[in-house]
């Protein structure tokens, strides 16, 4: 088997052992409701929220850095300072 296979395979028997050792009901109160749920069902949903809004904060950020980039059109090009390089000559000494 591959190594990435075999490390996929690690995480995903540690996932369930977390979920079996998570399966305790808790309750929960929202605001005016009380409801019970298993702890692996709230810490999913925290994960899955938590994941969509670094999301959207990285397309925020995106698109405030499209903003803040000029565009090829408004970069000034580059002055020619009419100095050449010179090459480098490769000397072989004989011995």
């Amino acid at each position: 088997m591959k190594l990435k296979t075999i490390i996929w395979l690690i995480v995903l028997v540690l996932v369930v052992i977390f979920a079996i050792q998570n399966v305790q009901s808790v309750e929960l109160s929202v605001y005016f409701w009380k409801f019970e749920c298993p702890k692996i069902i709230l810490i999913f949903v925290s994960l899955v929220l938590g994941f969509l809004a670094g999301i959207f904060l990285r397309s925020l950020k995106r698109e405030e850095k499209k903003k803040e980039t000029p565009r090829k059109e408004e970069t000034t090009p580059k002055k020619d300072t009419g100095k050449k390089r010179k090459k480098a000559k490769r000397v072989d000494k004989e011995e």
